[in-house]
C-alpha cells in the first residue's frame, strides 16, 4: 500500500513501489491532449465538408463543348422546373353572386396563408394579391368584413 501524505498529494507525486505517479499523471495529460486534437480536427472536418458545390446545389451538371445548356427558371426554393410564384387566379363571373362572393373569400383567405398578413381594405387585397376579380354590382363595391368578401353600398 502506497504512502500518502499532503505533502506528497500536493507535489503530484505518490510513492508506489520505487516509482512515481508523476509519469502516470503526465502520460493522462498526453492522452488528453490527443483526444483533444482529434476532437478538434474532427470538427474542422466536419465544418468544410459539410458545404455544398454551386453545381451540386443546382442540380446541373458542368456542359462540355458540345452541349449546350438549356438554361433553368431561376427559382431559390424547391427543385428545379418549379416556379415560386403562381399564375394569377381568376374569378369568374358565373351570375350567382354568393358563387362570386364565396369565391373572393377563399381568395382572400388564400392570400393570408401565402403572405402571414391580412390586408386592411379590399383595394389592398386586390392589389397585391393579384386575382382577376369580377366587377363588383352597380352601385355597390367589395369589402372585407371579418374574414370574408362581401358586398356593401358605395
Amino acid at each position: 500500500m502506497p504512502k500518502i501524505n499532503s505533502s506528497s498529494r500536493q507535489r503530484g507525486r505518490v510513492s508506489v513501489g520505487g516509482s512515481h505517479l508523476r509519469t502516470r499523471l503526465f502520460l493522462d495529460q498526453k492522452r488528453e491532449m490527443v483526444v483533444l486534437f482529434f476532437c478538434v480536427l474532427l470538427a474542422a472536418f466536419v465544418v468544410t465538408g459539410c458545404t455544398k458545390h454551386e453545381a451540386a446545389v443546382n442540380g446541373e451538371a458542368v456542359p462540355t463543348d458540345g452541349q449546350a445548356a438549356a438554361p433553368a427558371p431561376a427559382s431559390p426554393r424547391g427543385p428545379p422546373g418549379m416556379t415560386r410564384e403562381a399564375p394569377p387566379a381568376v374569378v369568374a363571373d358565373s351570375g350567382d353572386l354568393n358563387a362570386t362572393l364565396h369565391d373572393l373569400s377563399l381568395e382572400l383567405r388564400k392570400y393570408v396563408v401565402r403572405t402571414r398578413s391580412v390586408p386592411k381594405t379590399f383595394e389592398e387585397f386586390a392589389a397585391k394579391s393579384r386575382v382577376q376579380m369580377p366587377p363588383a354590382p352597380a352601385g355597390k363595391k367589395y369589402a372585407i368584413q371579418g374574414q370574408a368578401v362581401v358586398l356593401v353600398k358605395n
